[in-house]
């Protein structure tokens, strides 16, 4: 009797697991992102409160009497020490904000995955973020970017005497058209996100608010070089203040239809070791 022995039968064949179908099963940073987006949603929360808080520690310190919110007989240490206040208050809110931003942003561009080039987008956006503010700030201490500082302090009458017809007010223009741009990039992220969770109504409602913003920055600009003459009409500051009021809020709206999107997407997500 002869006997034939066969390696191949006493090996197994070493087979690959099969990628999951769904990308997010291998994603791990989402609920890092999430809880990032949630800390900057804070940080804007804190602004706003803080702001509120200061905008009504200088009314009542120079209206306090005419609206008998504060004693005639109130001394000016009393208003003073209300302004100091509610300048700290506006500055700390301030500084805080930036602060939480900022780190809540650092997470989203550590743990983003580099799909539908999210990683990316976020990346340049700290960058902007990062080298704008500084820009506008080297180019607004001295020379023409002083100057046009000080004609904007002026109010409505001032708008004419602002010019960008040196290198330093163009590089101050720039720094704040790469603040604007760092924003921009923010909301292209965030419309990443909702590509990556397939979330229709996420990206359309980016769509929508990058045209308002469009729209809204080509009327600003307009106004602006129109000077006085529009800037003295009530209506038209009236309809900016509210376009731009407009604008801060949708962006905090879509911040937070973004951190649902992620709890929503995460949560019919399946852990591939339970496959």
């Amino acid at each position: 009797m002869t006997m034939s022995l066969q390696t191949s039968m006493l090996l197994t064949r070493a087979e690959n697991p099969s990628a999951p179908k769904n990308p997010l099963q291998v994603e791990y940073g989402w609920r890092e992102v999430g809880k990032a987006l949630t800390k900057i949603l804070l940080g804007y929360f804190i602004l706003v409160v803080g702001s509120i808080a200061g905008a009504c520690l200088f009314v009542l310190a120079l209206h306090g009497r005419e609206l008998e919110i504060l004693p005639k007989g109130a001394n000016k240490n009393l208003v003073e020490v209300l302004i100091i206040f509610g300048s700290l208050a506006i500055g700390l809110s301030c500084l805080l904000s930036y602060g939480m931003v900022m780190v809540g942003k650092w997470r989203c561009l550590m743990n983003a995955p580099e799909r539908r080039a999210a990683k990316w987008l976020m990346f340049v956006c700290m960058l902007c973020l990062l080298v704008g503010p500084v820009m506008n700030a080297l180019f607004s201490i001295s020379g023409a970017g002083a100057d046009n500082y000080r004609a904007l302090h002026k109010g409505r009458e001032g708008v004419a005497d602002v010019k960008f017809d040196t290198t330093g007010a163009v590089l101050q223009l720039v720094g704040a058209a790469i603040s604007l741009a760092s924003t921009v990039l923010f909301v292209l992220f965030l419309r990443a996100v909702g590509s990556c969770f397939n979330s229709t109504v996420l990206v359309s409602g980016t769509h929508l608010y990058l045209l308002y913003l469009a729209l809204l920055v080509g009327g600003t600009v307009q106004v602006m070089l129109n000077g006085e003459k529009s800037l003295a009409k009530p209506e038209i500051v009236m309809a900016l203040g509210l376009g731009w009021l407009g604008f801060a809020v949708g962006y905090v709206l879509i911040i937070l239809a973004t951190r649902i999107c992620i709890l929503n997407g995460l949560s019919r997500v399946r852990s591939p070791l339970a496959l």
